[in-house]
């Protein structure tokens, strides 16, 4: 899983990938994603990626599946477009 994170936080760094820096987490998850860190999704990549794997690791509630789901959701943010779906309630009214 380090090296999964490690290789993953190395790229988003590269400044191709800035503007997405300041998104959170949460930006990048699809209504289908299961066992999400929560504690995360609120959080901007930047923040996560200046955290050490093992505060991360160590966090209440962090364990192998939370870590496998934030990585998936840190390689979704390398999509050069993200996949991210609409969560509008009503796309359009007819009346």
């Amino acid at each position: 899983m380090r090296d999964g994170f490690s290789v993953v936080r190395n790229a988003l760094l590269d400044p191709r990938f800035a503007d997405r820096l300041d998104r959170t987490l949460g930006y990048f998850a699809l209504s289908a994603d299961r066992r999400l860190p929560i504690g995360l999704m609120d959080h901007s990549l930047r923040a996560i990626l200046d955290l050490p794997f093992e505060k991360i690791a160590g966090m209440p509630g962090i364990g192998q599946k939370k870590l496998a789901a934030l990585i998936m959701l840190l390689r979704r943010a390398l999509e050069e477009q993200p996949q991210v779906e609409s969560l509008t309630l009503v796309d359009e009214v007819k009346i």
